[in-house]
């Protein structure tokens, strides 16, 4: 689906998308977010190598290099159209990708069709489900149990309504070191 210049922004923000993300590029986004870095610093290396490797960072999140994606693009026409050796790009992406802690699916550097495969929601009863599954299972897409899926994974697959639970149960816990099968078995 193409997105026209007056189409509302797919990135959600309700701006049209020539005032959204078509003035502001992934690779842009991405240059802004390494110059604020302070494990990064533009100054040091050649600026064709850093632009390369942004470049090459942008591709890996959003699967171009991928042969069987739609978009396919071989890390090999990204070396030879800036003229650079593949190990050094691959090397500088990695840092890049390493120390700003970028991940699939990053709400602000992928392709929106491809951060929705990385949303998660959270159930009522505390499950962390794919929001592709939502309808599937009989859920409504409720922004306020929308999971970041990067999030989520730092600290662990339980939900904090999860954990509320756990801790309540440890909380009230029964005193279970013998259990009985009736309860005249049970000694007072």
């Amino acid at each position: 689906m193409k997105v026209g210049r007056n189409d509302p922004c797919p990135c959600g923000s309700g701006k049209r998308y020539k005032k959204c993300c078509l003035n502001e590029g992934y690779a842009l986004r991405l240059c802004d977010m390494v110059s604020q870095s302070e494990e990064l610093s533009l100054a040091q290396g050649k600026k064709e190598i850093w632009a390369v490797g942004i470049v090459y960072a942008i591709a890996q999140l959003n699967f171009l290099f991928d042969p069987e994606g739609d978009d396919y693009l071989s890390s090999d026409e990204i070396i030879s159209f800036f003229q650079t050796k593949k190990s050094t790009v691959s090397s500088k992406a990695r840092r890049i990708r390493q120390s700003l802690d970028l991940y699939h699916g990053h709400r602000d550097l992928c392709r929106p069709e491809i951060a929705r495969m990385f949303e998660f929601y959270e159930t009522e009863e505390g499950f962390v489900i794919p929001a592709s599954m939502l309808k599937e299972l009989g859920h409504e897409a409720d922004e306020g149990k929308l999971v970041d899926q990067h999030e989520s994974a730092s600290r662990g697959i339980a939900s904090d309504r999860t954990r509320e639970k756990i801790k309540t149960s440890r909380k009230n816990k029964v005193d279970d070191k013998q259990l009985f099968l009736f309860e005249e078995d049970k000694v007072e």
